[in-house]
């Protein structure tokens, strides 16, 4: 007998599924890192959608690419100073 879709993707192990999905299974087992994981994506989400970064599904907004592009340069500026530091030492 061929079993049905849903009941294939239950059958797959926990290391096999979405990050997302995992972290919310360990929640649930009592991993305390995995709530402070999850708490981190729900803060992160809303922090998101309540300045506009969150794109949608006619694209990204304004505020969002502004968001992405300070981003990448405070990201630049930090290696750039490691790099520095590690120079000297």
């Amino acid at each position: 007998m061929n079993k049905p879709d849903g009941l294939q993707a239950f059958e797959q192990p926990l290391a096999s599924l979405p990050r997302t999905l995992r972290q919310l299974i360990l929640v649930g087992e009592g991993n305390t890192d995995s709530a402070v994981t999850v708490l981190g994506l729900m803060a992160g989400a809303a922090f998101a959608h309540n300045f506009g970064l969150a794109s949608s599904g006619e694209g990204p907004t304004a505020n969002g690419k502004i968001a992405v592009i300070i981003g990448i340069v405070v990201v630049a500026v930090i290696a750039a100073v490691n790099s520095m530091r590690k120079e000297e030492a």
